[in-house]
């Protein structure tokens, strides 16, 4: 019986590491598809292998459904609950088993008790190509919504190791400093850093472990090493709570074994992490040195192999490309080991903070003169590379594909296309243009204030680090909210709010239509864009209302354009027949916010495109909305799985 229970749940090393890389793939699906994915397993183990090691994968998906399970919103107008994490304007507050975002800039500690009131709201699911899905995240987490604090108030001070060392750099450190060791010691990140993929990824932890075991192993036998390893190990995931960079270092120390083979390390360490940490499958810190490890697995020679995946791997995740993380990834993760030393050292002996801030800056300004590439994988470029590989033979094939993925980053090959994408800002506009061959990239309008992350999340997964424009429609907040925010971390070459005529950007013309009628200021003031991509003719109308749409057409009677976006957000005020049927337009678009309280698109307005026969795409239904213009036809993507072919 014994013998029998045993080959049921056993698994051989290939199976193990084939069970682990389809589990990875399944919890990186949306999370209504995981069950089924889940199956799906099953069933493939119990076909292929009947059942031999079926019931380690039927333990171990069940558990992983057990704990994604979401949690319920608690009815409460005062939240009482301790402070589990910190964040930029925002804390995770843990009440029993549950957990609840705080939007809030109010200080507080680690592991402090505290009562807040507020509007307590679900965290809805991210309607966008790039953005953060919200939703998926908290029902990982087990978080039930969050609360837009009005109140915080402390209920009882900490009384942990984590609260003691916050409030002791707090208290030491200011600027940089304190901000530096706060992110290296406790992970609380008030900003980003030009090395937030390092910081992310949670290398400099392991390697200060291992900086740690080197040293020890100077002092100590093997097996006395390894005892005291785990002493630590065990002690530091006590006083920190058990961080996931702490149980990836536990992992890693538990199946590090010479006995087993490498498949078989491989299967259990990460299956052991998934099993304790699966909301991390969908991040950078797992996906980076899981992806590592199965390349080091599968490719045990040639290195321009793993390099080219490398490259693709850099792109898919992060999508740019930085040389400095592949030719130069161990002296940089040891230097962030060494920091991350000077710092713990700091606590000690202050001045020490000086140096270590020093070495991490140049660190940055290293990171920040190598330049980086564009090197976001598209379905065309791969398709070019296979068939390039296809044409040699197998001894020249890494070689070649290294030679493609190098040649596709640099030059732009990735995106050949121009596009333009109307960003989901909610009640508001925000439009990116992308020139072919990533020759250039214009934002036209920033959205709201409130909006900034979708702008930053469309741009950053665009690969876009500065751009060459900003347009600025009109002054209104939900055009130029995010104005600011956008000059500060992107800083466009030029910022244009005027225009008088033509000018061009980077090869594209583009045409202001601003009637000659004196009128400056107000939604009739705001910028009216004409550009072509590709043969293809776009207007912007901004906020224009129907008497500019009139004066427009004085001017311009004979006036064309294959795509309009619509004025106002869709108001009755703006779009009227007159001005459609001179336009003839194919596709409509209209940006506006869900359940918005003015109604925007008006029925008046959206039953006149339907009498006119005009296709609306509104970023309410649709959320993102991509055009891509290639020079035989269009092609159209939305956030919402949308997808149609434009002749």
């Amino acid at each position: 019986m014994a013998e029998a229970v045993r080959s049921y749940l056993s698994m051989t090393s290939s199976q193990l590491a084939a069970v682990t890389i389809l589990i990875t793939g399944a919890l990186l699906l949306d999370p209504t598809l995981q069950p089924w994915a889940f199956l799906l397993i099953l069933i493939w183990q119990w076909i292929r292998h009947r059942c031999h090691g079926g019931g380690s994968v039927l333990l171990l998906c069940g558990v992983l459904l057990l704990q994604t399970s979401p949690s319920a919103l608690p009815s409460l107008e005062t939240i009482q609950g301790t402070v589990t994490s910190i964040s930029a304007r925002s804390f995770i507050l843990r009440q029993g088993r549950n957990s609840i975002q705080v939007i809030s800039s109010h200080p507080v500690v680690l592991d402090q008790t505290v009562r807040i009131s507020g509007e307590l709201e679900p965290i809805e699911t991210t309607h966008s190509f790039y953005g953060f899905d919200g939703a998926g995240w908290a029902r990982q987490n087990r978080i039930s919504g969050r609360v837009w604090a009005r109140h915080v108030e402390e209920v009882s001070a900490s009384a942990s190791l984590r609260g003691w060392l916050q409030r002791r750099i707090e208290s030491h450190f200011d600027g940089v400093e304190k901000a530096v060791m706060l992110k290296m010691i406790l992970g609380i990140r008030h900003e980003e850093a030009t090395l937030e993929i390092l910081f992310r990824c949670g290398f400099h932890f392991s390697l200060l472990f291992a900086l740690i075991r080197q040293g020890l192993g100077w002092l100590l036998r093997e097996k006395e090493v390894r005892r005291v390893s785990w002493l630590l190990l065990i002690l530091a995931g006590l006083l920190f709570h058990f961080p996931y960079a702490w149980l990836r270092i536990f992992c890693r120390q538990l199946f590090e074994g010479k006995g087993r083979c490498a498949a078989q390390r491989f299967g259990y360490r990460w299956l052991m992490l998934i099993l304790l940490a699966p909301w991390s499958v969908s991040s950078a810190a797992f996906l980076l040195p899981f992806c590592f490890s199965l390349m080091h697995l599968c490719l045990r020679r040639g290195r321009c192999l793993q390099t080219a995946l490398s490259m693709l791997l850099q792109g898919w995740l992060f999508h740019t490309v930085h040389p400095l993380m592949l030719l130069a990834s161990r002296p940089l993760r040891a230097g962030m080991a060494l920091i991350c030393c000077g710092c713990w050292l700091a606590l000690c002996w202050p001045p020490l903070i000086r140096p270590t801030v020093f070495c991490l800056q140049r660190l940055e300004a290293l990171f920040q003169w190598c330049p980086q590439l564009p090197g976001q994988p598209s379905l065309w470029g791969i398709a070019i590379i296979v068939l390039l590989c296809r044409l040699f033979s197998s001894s020249r094939r890494p070689v070649v594909l290294l030679v493609s993925v190098i040649l596709m980053s640099v030059s732009g090959l990735w995106h050949p296309f121009a596009s333009m994408t109307l960003i989901d800002v909610g009640q508001g506009d925000s439009i990116l243009i992308r020139l072919p061959y990533n020759r250039g990239s214009i934002l036209i309008d920033t959205g709201r204030s409130a909006a900034f992350d979708q702008v930053e999340a469309m741009l950053q997964g665009e690969g876009i680090r500065k751009l060459d424009a900003l347009i600025l429609t009109h002054e209104d907040e939900d055009h130029s909210g995010s104005r600011d925010a956008v000059l500060q971390r992107y800083h466009p070459e030029q910022v244009i709010e005027q225009i008088q005529g033509p000018f061009s950007i980077r090869g594209l013309t583009l045409y202001s239509l601003n009637p000659d009628t004196g009128i400056e200021a107000g939604n009739d003031g705001s910028l009216m864009l004409l550009f072509s991509l590709e043969n293809t003719s776009i207007l912007l109308c901004g906020d224009a209302g129907i008497q500019a749409e009139k004066a427009l057409l004085r001017q311009f009677p004979g006036l064309r354009a294959s795509i309009v976006k619509l004025g106002h957000h869709g108001s009755r005020t703006s779009s009227s027949r007159s001005f459609l049927e001179t336009l003839r337009p194919q596709l409509a678009l209209n940006s506006s916010g869900r359940n918005n309280r003015y109604g925007h698109p008006h029925s008046e307005v959206t039953t006149l495109l339907e009498n006119c026969h005009i296709p609306l795409l509104d970023t309410q239904q649709q959320g993102d909305i991509r055009i891509v213009f290639t020079p035989f036809f269009k092609i159209l993507f939305t956030a919402e799985k949308g997808f149609a072919i434009i002749k």
